[in-house]
Formats: structure tokens, C-alpha cells, sequence
């Protein structure tokens, strides 16, 4: 029964959108757009965008209506040990005691303005160190002023700016046609610095592991990534103000583009059973904690048990994982840097006893508990009762997935950066949209599907 049931649940998550296929290709559309945005960014701003968060993964229903970034600024660059440097200004790593996954950061030159004609407004001079370091708290709270002058000049108005941990919330409006059609933005921003350190990776490259995941040349590839630092410190630390936290976004996206489909349906499900149990009873756990469980259960188990029939034997391994951390160890290792506790800060005492009482309960019902999951059961009982239904709505779908996509991709790809700043911005871009016949076609056959239904 328990195959039966996991091959069910398998095939039903690729009827609402989540096979490989469907993955893939919106993680590939999400970062083409962000890489179409980033070229105007890049040279305008010395910004680089990159995409972050369940979009870029590919998990993330079409019409989900946040977005998240990273903009990292080229101009500047991290390192262990360096010189200043002609044309970059570079920042380097205070060697001390931070905690695992923190670190501090000296800008050379800091005493001469002219080499750091912006990091000097958060440069902060530590007298019992005898030294100049960057303040991460300065840093972040300085982009809501930033923002708050650039949106205008995009014809945005900011509604809501929030600082939430190293990102910007922002919920901006844009109103189309003058006053005729007007819509809310929202985006996650999370700035951040290039980081390169290569006793980190190493380390993780070295790391022992027992079975084939990830491969020799995913290892590879992702130990030669670059990484970032973000300007938030450690909650319990009381330098707080001065550490950033290192995050290897980059290699994540590589190690979670090698998953096989299996794997990538136990994150999907895992993010699905926190949404729909746990979130609304304790809300302490977050999809990137999730991301992790998911690898660390990828690399500790035989390649061979990532089958479709043991999906739902994979899930409940991965909820005993995590309660097994929170109960017993109190320590949920981050996969590239281990010495990090994911949980310390993040988790309340009280939090983990409801937690892991919950996880608890889903590992008591074993497969009953996805009837706690509404619309999967609702799914699930289609397959069962009408397949030719369910593989008609699939095939529906996924056609209006793709087009969707596509009608994206080609809307990012008529916005020019001289176009931008200009108050008819929105009319020259419908314009560009109706000289071209494929948007045209494919907005028509997007419509009749709907219609058709």
C-alpha cells in the first residue's frame, strides 16, 4: 500500500505543475529574466541581480506574486587576505572570533574617502580594536532612504518598506494608464557583497560523505562559485552590528539543479506540509531550513531509495531528521557551512517543543497526514476516480504555464534602460508589445484556453 500510495502521490504532483519538466523550466525563465534586468542594472548601477527564493527554484506557483533578489554590488569585493587593488575597492575579512557562518569586514583604504566614495558613510572606527570595520546594521538600514528616491523615477510609489532580517520588503504600486489601471509590486531584497574564501568551500569540498550525491563534478562546480555576505549579524552575538552572514546562493541553486526528480518532489512536499500544518499553528520554520533537510537527506541516503515508490518513506525520514535536530541534537547544520546552527536564534525554546509535537503527529497518521494538505487530497481523489480528467487538466496546464512564461520572457525583453526613467515609460512598452505579432498570438491563445473553460 505504501508504494501504491507514493506512486500516486507522485504522479499527482506532476498533474498540478510539479514534475521535473514543469521545475526546470520555470527556474530557467526566472533567471533569464533576472539575467535580462541585471544587464541594464550592472552597467546603470554596478548592481548585479540574482535571483533568489522558491522562483528561481522552480517550486513556486506561476502566479505567485513575490520575488526575490540579491543585488550584489560588483564594485566592491571580499576577501580573506588582499591589497588594494586599482578600479575595485577591496573589503577584507577581520580575523576574529565571529560565529560559524558570520564575519567581519575591513575596507582597505578606509582613511582615504576617495577609494571608498560610498562605504565610508558606514565605515565605523572600533577604538578597543584599534580598527575600522563595515556596520552590517548601517549598511541595511540605510536601503529604505535609497529606495524611498529611486522608485519615484521608476513611477513607483512605495507602500511599505521593511527591514526583515538582511532583506528589504518592499510592497511598491505602479500605476498604469494614468489612474486607468494600477497594480502592487512586491520583492524581497536582500544586498549583498562578493565574498571569496576559499578555506570555506574547501572545507566543504573535503567534507566525507558516504553515498554518490553530489556528484564528483557537482562538488566541482559548486566549490569554485563565488559567495556573498549580507548584512545581518548573528542574533545572540553582542557585535552583532558589525558581522554579516556568508551565504553561498549560487551553489545552493547548482546543488539544487542536480536533484534528481524524486528529491525535488520531497522538497516540494516538504514545503507543502509546512504551508498547509505547520505554519499555522508554529511559524518558526522557514523554506530555506526545509532546502537544507532536503540535502542533507540527499547526501546521507543511497542514491538508489530516490524512487517514486518510496516518496512518502523519503518524507517521513525527513520529518524524523528535523525532529531528531530539534529535540535531540538542538542543532540543524546548514549544508555548506556546518558549523552553523540554523536553529539558534531562529527557534524559541517553546517553538521546539510545539514543533517537534507536531512533527510528532504527521509521523503517527504516515500517509494520512497529506490530507492535511487540501488541495493535493482534492488532487489526489481526481486520479483517482477520473485519470482521463486529471491528464486533460494536466495537459490544460501546463499550456498555459508555458505561454505564460513565454509572454514574460518576451515582456522583459522589449524593457530597454533608456526606457526606464521616462514618464511614457508604460506607453512606448505597449507599444513595442503590439508591433510584436508572436506576443500578440500567444496573448490570444493564453485567453482562448481560459475562455474554452
Amino acid at each position: 500500500m505504501t508504494n501504491q500510495f507514493s506512486s500516486l502521490l507522485n504522479s499527482t504532483l506532476d498533474t498540478i505543475g510539479y514534475s521535473v519538466e514543469n521545475i526546470s523550466l520555470r527556474a530557467k525563465i526566472s533567471k533569464t529574466v533576472t539575467r535580462m534586468c541585471s544587464e541594464g542594472c550592472t552597467e546603470q548601477f554596478g548592481v548585479k541581480l540574482l535571483s533568489a527564493g522558491s522562483k528561481a527554484e522552480g517550486v513556486s506557483p506561476i502566479f505567485a506574486s513575490d520575488e526575490d533578489f540579491m543585488h550584489v554590488y560588483t564594485d566592491y569585493i571580499c576577501v580573506d587576505f588582499g591589497d588594494i587593488e586599482s578600479g575595485i575597492y577591496v573589503i577584507m575579512r577581520h580575523l576574529d572570533e565571529s560565529p560559524p557562518g558570520y564575519i567581519k569586514l575591513s575596507p582597505l583604504g578606509a582613511q582615504n574617502t576617495t577609494l571608498l566614495p560610498s562605504l565610508h558613510l558606514f565605515s565605523v572606527y572600533v577604538p578597543n580594536l584599534d580598527i575600522v570595520l563595515l556596520s552590517s546594521v548601517c549598511f541595511r538600514n540605510f536601503l529604505p532612504l535609497i529606495f524611498s528616491k529611486v522608485m519615484p523615477y521608476l513611477g513607483l510609489v512605495t507602500k511599505v518598506s521593511k527591514v526583515s532580517g538582511p532583506a528589504l520588503a518592499l510592497t511598491v504600486n505602479r500605476c498604469m494608464l494614468d489612474d486607468v489601471f494600477s497594480a502592487d509590486l512586491y520583492a524581497d531584497i536582500v544586498p549583498a557583497l562578493p565574498y571569496y574564501s576559499s578555506s570555506i568551500l574547501e572545507q566543504w569540498k573535503e567534507r566525507k560523505r558516504l553515498y554518490e550525491w553530489p556528484s564528483s563534478d557537482t562538488i566541482k562546480d559548486v566549490s569554485t562559485t563565488e559567495g556573498y555576505v549580507v548584512p545581518v549579524g548573528h542574533k545572540q552575538s553582542e557585535e552583532q552590528n558589525f558581522e554579516w552572514r556568508v551565504c553561498y546562493t549560487t551553489g545552493e541553486q547548482k546543488l539544487l539543479g542536480s536533484l534528481n526528480e524524486v528529491q525535488m518532489k520531497l522538497y516540494v512536499l516538504l514545503k507543502m506540509i509546512n504551508s498547509c500544518v505547520i505554519k499555522g499553528q508554529v511559524d518558526c520554520l522557514s523554506s530555506y531550513m526545509i532546502k537544507n533537510i532536503v540535502m542533507w537527506v540527499s547526501e546521507t541516503c543511497r542514491t538508489g531509495i530516490f524512487t517514486p515508490n518510496n516518496l512518502l518513506r523519503l518524507v517521513l525520514q525527513s520529518l524524523a531528521f528535523l525532529r531528531n535536530c530539534l529535540l535531540y541534537s538542538n542543532f540543524l547544520p546548514n549544508y555548506m557551512i556546518a558549523d552553523r546552527n540554523l536553529l539558534f536564534g531562529k527557534v524559541e525554546a517553546q517553538e521546539k517543543i510545539e514543533l517537534g509535537n507536531i512533527i510528532g503527529e504527521l509521523l503517527h497518521d504516515g500517509e494520512f497526514l497529506f490530507l492535511r494538505c487540501e488541495k493535493l487530497t482534492h488532487a489526489m481523489y481526481i486520479m483517482c476516480e477520473n485519470p482521463t480528467l486529471a491528464l486533460r487538466f494536466r495537459a490544460w496546464r501546463n499550456e498555459i504555464e508555458e505561454l505564460f512564461l513565454f509572454m514574460r520572457l518576451k515582456a522583459f525583453s522589449k524593457i530597454k534602460p533608456n526606457m526606464v526613467f521616462k514618464s511614457n515609460f508604460w506607453y512606448e512598452l505597449f507599444y513595442e508589445y503590439l508591433q510584436d505579432e508572436s506576443f500578440i498570438e500567444t496573448t490570444m491563445r493564453l485567453l482562448n484556453l481560459f475562455v474554452d473553460r
